[in-house]
């Protein structure tokens, strides 16, 4: 430890610069030899105090009885001088100086920094820091060897980043050849996007086209309906200004006068000017679309026929028809458009006969049985009517199955 000598705990008053006659009454070294610095009436020279005590030093000149300061010294490299140290005697390194980390020796991955240089200090703490050579760099940065002496402990100290790390910004997407390469910049890492171009007028980039890497600038912009002209019967719609892919149907609203009906539909003749906003707006329906009624049957005729009531569109059956008495609906009445009583009618019996089996052979009744005779119906040619047969009790012995005449009708789908 350096000894820090105060000029106020002298036994006489000292200055650097005037310093005071040195005699034995000023000293308090009554006893000393007549040869000791006690006697000595010369100054000490400045940078200079008495060697004490003076009793024990013999001399009569500044080397031989004053001893050298601090004051005057230069510390060598490697140390540095202390104020606080100005009076102190030796006159060496040690005593006068403190010694600087310049030309300490570090561990083996720690280093003197240039600024540590005229530090004082004497240990590793105090002297080293840590070099980038002891650091391992982070998946997404790359080691650089030229750093290998930086002061440094972080990946941002002592790696470059990897094109992984690049926020790219508005308008740019990390190129996907660079994402394991080195780049420090948006150039080194990035690839312009279709959202840095700027299109021509009337053009516009579609959103599924903004983030894509274009090889050249025009792949980016499409025209836009903005520059589109409508063609008759379709007047421009400026709220689809922005909308791609220009057409009429796109860009334009239609009119009916370009309105197609949907099929059953027929154009209204009045409402070619009118804004299509659907069937009803442009079309009326046409026969064709109603479904007839119960007792109603479409008819062809009418199909093209603006209406949607039966009246309109549709023929009355025979299903609505009133037979006379003794007569009946024919089966089939509801398919016969017609309302008359020969088309629609015939005689109730026939619908008796059409739960009754057909005779063999055809029209005759002879030779069925009792039981059999009144089950049975038959028709003596294509133009007769039909008959029942009926069993004639009182014919000879055991009697006969014979037509009924009384029972002709003119019956048909039997």
């Amino acid at each position: 430890m350096k000894c820090v000598v105060a000029l106020a705990t002298l036994p006489w008053t000292l200055s650097l610069k005037v310093l005071s006659e040195l005699n034995v009454s000023e000293s308090g070294c009554p006893n000393a030899p007549p040869n000791s610095c006690c006697n000595w009436r010369g100054q000490c020279a400045d940078g200079w105090i008495p060697k004490r005590p003076l009793s024990e030093h013999a001399g009569s000149s500044n080397e031989e009885c004053c001893q050298q300061t601090c004051v005057s010294f230069t510390c060598p490299d490697g140390y540095v001088a202390n104020a606080a140290y100005r009076n102190n005697v030796g006159w060496s390194s040690d005593t006068c100086c403190d010694r600087t980390c310049d030309g300490f020796q570090c561990q083996a991955g720690y280093r003197v920094t240039d600024s540590s240089r005229s530090k004082i200090g004497s240990t590793h703490d105090e002297c080293c820091a840590k070099t980038c050579s002891l650091h391992s760099c982070g998946a997404l940065w790359k080691p650089l060897e030229e750093r290998a002496q930086w002061v440094g402990s972080s990946d941002a100290v002592c790696c470059e980043p990897r094109c992984a790390l690049m926020t790219c910004g508005h308008g740019w997407v990390l190129d996907d050849d660079k994402v394991d390469q080195v780049g420090a910049t948006r150039e080194d890492c990035c690839a312009k996007t279709c959202e840095t171009v700027t299109c021509p007028r009337n053009f516009g980039i579609p959103d599924s086209k903004k983030r894509a890497v274009p090889k050249d600038e025009s792949e980016c912009c499409q025209p836009t309906c903005q520059q589109h002209v409508c063609s008759d019967g379709f007047v421009k719609d400026t709220a689809r200004n922005a909308f791609f892919m220009p057409s009429d149907t796109r860009c334009c609203q239609r009119k009916c006068a370009a309105f197609e009906c949907p099929d059953g539909w027929v154009a209204k003749k009045d409402a070619k000017e009118l804004l299509a906003t659907g069937p009803e707006t442009c079309c009326q329906k046409s026969c064709a679309l109603h479904e007839c009624g119960a007792g109603w049957l479409a008819d062809a005729s009418k199909q093209i026929d603006i209406g949607s009531s039966d009246e309109t569109c549709c023929a009355q059956s025979c299903a609505l028809h009133t037979c006379p008495a003794g007569f009946a609906l024919k089966p089939s009445a509801k398919t016969i458009a017609d309302l008359s009583d020969s088309a629609c009618c015939e005689s109730e019996s026939c619908s008796e006969m059409r739960g009754m089996s057909p005779a063999s052979p055809a029209g005759q009744c002879n030779g069925h049985s009792k039981s059999e005779c009144g089950k049975m119906y038959t028709i003596l040619n294509s133009t007769d009517p039909y008959v029942k047969c009926k069993f004639d009790d009182n014919f000879g012995e055991e009697g006969l199955c014979r037509v009924d005449d009384a029972s002709a009708s003119s019956c048909t789908e039997m």
